[in-house]
């Protein structure tokens, strides 16, 4: 199982990365919390559009802070309803990035 270990070890450490560097990115207030969930669930744009029902070019959008801050209450529900978490989670971001992974 080492192989495997490691191989798994090696996709999440990537997946963390982006992860930080999108929260990075929110608390600088350049993106949206939607930019860190994202990155958490490993969904581009298109993918989180399809999810969602919504148009890629509105989900880039809803990456801006302000777009993102005046979005309908059923537009965050949505969202949130894709990462499985609840919309005050949705408009939310930790301080810190908890990895994902954990070793077998």
């Amino acid at each position: 199982w080492d192989p495997k270990n490691i191989a798994n070890g090696q996709a999440w450490e990537l997946i963390d990365k982006a992860a930080v560097a999108a929260l990075q990115t929110v608390h600088r207030g350049q993106a949206s919390p939607l930019a860190y969930h994202m990155a958490r669930h490993q969904m581009s744009t298109g993918l989180l559009a399809k999810y969602a029902g919504v148009g890629r070019l509105k989900v880039w959008l809803h990456l801006k802070p302000k777009l993102f801050s005046r979005l309908a209450p059923a537009a965050l529900k949505r969202y949130a309803e894709v990462f499985d978490i609840s919309v005050r989670e949705l408009k939310t971001v930790p301080e810190t990035h908890v990895s994902g992974f954990r070793s077998v």
